[in-house]
């Protein structure tokens, strides 16, 4: 199993393919800087799922399975640049979504 690691170094494009095309159920991971993630804040996120008429769809967009794990994994970067602004919660359900075997099928 390959792993991205993401946080203080530019993510490449070969990385985002990796993690939007190939994805976890094919052995790619993707983890936070160590350092970067004991920066982040433990404050408590309460979460409200989004309510679509479709599964994929936002606004009358549709997007497919790998735009949206490239988008989730483009908003995890921006995320983790807010270091003690960013929750540890709200980049540990990210990193759920990215590396859930069962979700990225």
């Amino acid at each position: 199993m390959s792993k991205v690691v993401i946080g203080h170094k530019v993510l490449n494009l070969e990385e985002l393919y990796n993690v939007s095309c190939v994805g976890s159920a094919l052995g790619v991971e993707v983890v936070v800087d160590s350092q970067l993630y004991a920066e982040l804040s433990c404050a408590a996120v309460k979460y409200e799922a989004p309510s679509f008429s479709e599964p994929n769809e936002l606004g009358g967009i549709t997007f497919n399975r790998e735009q949206i794990r490239a988008i989730l994994l483009v908003k995890l970067v921006q995320l983790l640049k807010l270091k003690k602004n960013a929750s540890k919660s709200s980049v540990d359900f990210l990193l759920y979504l990215l590396n859930d075997k069962s979700v990225s099928q």
